[in-house]
């Protein structure tokens, strides 16, 4: 079976990592990795090999190990693990600084890894025993909420990004932990809070280059809790500040699905309309185009919806609805009475 020699060897390590024959587990190991340097198992047999030699007890070969693959598989989806065997062989060696480095760049830059709880448990355990554990900067702190935040951990990320906001200076990286404070809140549908947070930041201060992009937020968060008034005043300043913006686009689409879900469907058309026809470079329109045919649908005018249809076939024909444009052309042809054309 010269094929699958690498995956055998692979696994003989395995069976002898399993059965705590750690000796036997690195020589199948470093075989295979003698034996076949190209295999696609490398940087797995590799870490295997460091995580082997440190349940063994040999902490200085393992943590090198560990290194070697950190800084050879930076990609790898092993990069947590490593560091945190790494951490725990500096633990065993008394390099608190580096267990402290390699526990740090866990808990920051893979804070939702299964391997951050055991760099969590380093940190707690060398601060219990007295080692001096500096704190995160703000912007250590602020990339370790993104990380949480795009693991869909909002409530984790908040936390964190309160924390930049009460440490940074006024500048960008307070402006930037602000919004993605109301963006997470955004995702746990706290609207009243995101229109609290975003008011005062929007009153607070001069003007800023995040205003859109707070207006943006703040005019979701009016949709969702149906406050028209407040909804037209940030369409109102976005159009009067950023008004070729993308933020404008998604603001007036907003203010269409208002008109939209309380009937007002000709009111909703219109505003679809102007996104269509004033913003065409971006993916806002493409939402319009398919919502004009459709309410025009709705309303019974089916020489209209064709239009409005057809007119987003034009445009896109290969578009993310074109599937259900097309059936509901075909069931405004059949209204119509052109049921040979649908």
């Amino acid at each position: 079976l010269p094929h699958i020699q690498d995956y055998l060897l692979y696994f003989r390590g395995r069976a002898f990592e399993r059965s705590k024959k750690i000796a036997e587990a690195v020589a199948a190991y470093d075989l295979m990795l003698e034996l076949y340097p190209a295999s696609v198992l490398r940087t797995e047999v590799l870490y295997r090999k460091a995580g082997a030699m440190l349940e063994g007890g040999s902490a200085e070969p393992a943590r090198r190990i560990y290194t070697e693959f950190i800084e050879r598989y930076s990609k790898s989806s092993r990069i947590p693990e490593a560091l945190l065997g790494t951490g725990r062989a500096s633990v065993l060696l008394g390099d608190n600084e580096a267990a402290i480095k390699a526990a740090s760049r866990l808990l920051i830059h893979y804070p939702a890894n299964r391997a951050s709880r055991g760099a969590a448990q380093i940190v707690s355990q060398l601060r219990a025993a007295g080692v001096d554990i500096p704190e995160y900067s703000v912007e250590e702190r602020f990339r370790r909420a993104q990380r949480l935040f795009d693991a869909t951990l909002y409530a984790e990320a908040i936390k964190e990004l309160e924390i930049v906001e009460r440490g940074a200076g006024p500048g960008e990286l307070k402006e930037k932990a602000l919004i993605k404070k109301a963006v997470a809140l955004v995702r746990l549908k706290e609207y009243s809070r995101v229109e609290g947070l975003l008011e005062r930041y929007l009153t607070s201060r001069g003007a800023s280059t995040r205003d859109a992009e707070a207006l943006y937020w703040l005019s979701l968060s009016a949709l969702r809790q149906s406050k028209a008034r407040l909804l037209e005043k940030c369409v109102e300043e976005l159009s009067a500040r950023f008004p070729s913006s993308a933020e404008r686009a998604g603001a007036i689409l907003f203010m269409g699905r208002y008109y939209e879900g309380i009937g007002e469907l000709d009111r909703a058309i219109g505003l679809f309309e102007q996104v269509a026809s004033q913003f065409r470079q971006l993916p806002h329109a493409e939402d319009a185009m398919w919502s004009i045919g459709w309410l025009n649908y709705r309303a019974g005018r089916s020489a209209e919806a064709l239009k409005g249809f057809g007119s987003y076939l034009d445009s896109y024909p290969a578009g993310k609805d074109a599937g259900k444009v097309l059936y509901w052309m075909a069931r405004s042809l059949e209204k119509t009475g052109d049921s040979e054309a649908a």
